[in-house]
C-alpha cells in the first residue's frame, strides 16, 4: 500500500488525469448513467455514500444500515467490517495526502446528527474522533454536507451541511450551516465560518464540490428564498480563494443553466 499511494501521489499511475489537469485531453461522456451490475447484496443501499479508493481501486461505500460494500466494476462485496454508527446523511472523500478515506458526520444510531469521524485504510474503519457536539474545534454535528480532498490545502474540507433537513415538510436545513473545515489528519481548522466569511456558497443542503483540473475547490448550488428551503431557485458556481479565504462567485445564470435542480 505505500508503494501504492507513493505513485498516486506522484501521479505515475494516473497519466490520463495528469493529461486532463495540463489541459491535453478532454474526456466525453455519456448523457447517461448505465447500471455496472443487476445483482443486489445483503446491505441495505439507500442514502449510501461513496468514495473511490484508488490503492485498492475500487469504490469504498457505507450504506444506511451503517455496513460497508467494496464495489470494484460489477462486482460488489461486503467488506466484513462491523457496522458503523452511521444512519445516512454522511460524507466520504478520499485522502490522497495520507491514502484514507475520511467519513464525518452523518445521522447517529438515535437518529440525530452527529460530528463523528472514521478513517478506512483499505481494511479497517478507524474512529479518529468520537460524537462530541459540545466540541467547538471541529465542524458541528450535521448532515447532508460535502468533503473533498484539496491538494493545494493538503486535506480534506467539510463543507456547509444541515441540522436536519427537513423544514416545515419540505426538504431543508435547521439549522444550516456555512463554513468550510480542514481535516489534516490529526486536527480540523476552520478555514471560513459563517456567510460574512464565507462569503455566498455553495449553499448548504447538499452542496456539490470537487478540485478542478487547476486544483481549485469549486462548489454549485441553487440560490433559493428563504435560504433554508432547498427547492428550485437559480443555478450558481463558486470558487473558494484559498488567500481571502472565502468563496467567490464563478458563474450563474447561463453557464450554469444546466445545473440540475
Amino acid at each position: 500500500r505505500p508503494a501504492a499511494l507513493a505513485a498516486l501521489v506522484q501521479g505515475a499511475d494516473r497519466p490520463a488525469a495528469g493529461a486532463l489537469r495540463a489541459g491535453v485531453a478532454t474526456v466525453t461522456a455519456t448523457p447517461f448513467w448505465r447500471p455496472l451490475t443487476t445483482a443486489v447484496d445483503d446491505n441495505d443501499t439507500v442514502g449510501a455514500s461513496l468514495a473511490f479508493d484508488p490503492v485498492v481501486n475500487a469504490v469504498i461505500a457505507v450504506s444506511f444500515d451503517g455496513s460497508t460494500s467494496i464495489v470494484d466494476g460489477a462486482q460488489v462485496k461486503d467488506a466484513g467490517q462491523p457496522a458503523l454508527p452511521v444512519r445516512g446523511g454522511q460524507a466520504m472523500a478520499f485522502d490522497e495526502r495520507r491514502g484514507v478515506v475520511v467519513l464525518f458526520g452523518g445521522h447517529g444510531l438515535d437518529g440525530q446528527p452527529t460530528n463523528q469521524l472514521f478513517e478506512w485504510d483499505g481494511a479497517h474503519w478507524s474512529e479518529r474522533l468520537e460524537n462530541d457536539p459540545s466540541d467547538a474545534t471541529r465542524p458541528a454535528t450535521r448532515v447532508a454536507h460535502s468533503m473533498a480532498f484539496v491538494p493545494a490545502l493538503g486535506g480534506v474540507v467539510v463543507v456547509d451541511g444541515c441540522g436536519v433537513e427537513v423544514v416545515e415538510g419540505l426538504p431543508g436545513c435547521s439549522p444550516s450551516y456555512v463554513d468550510l473545515w480542514l481535516w489534516d489528519g490529526d486536527t480540523f481548522t476552520a478555514l471560513c465560518n459563517g456567510a460574512d466569511a464565507c462569503g455566498d456558497g455553495p449553499l448548504n443542503l447538499h452542496p456539490a464540490v470537487g478540485v478542478d483540473r487547476d486544483g481549485r475547490l469549486i462548489g454549485a448550488g441553487r440560490v433559493t428564498e428563504p435560504p433554508s428551503i432547498r427547492i428550485g431557485g437559480s443555478p450558481v458556481v463558486f470558487a473558494f480563494d484559498e488567500a481571502a479565504p472565502h468563496w467567490v462567485p464563478e458563474c450563474d445564470g447561463a453557464c450554469a443553466a444546466d445545473l440540475p435542480v
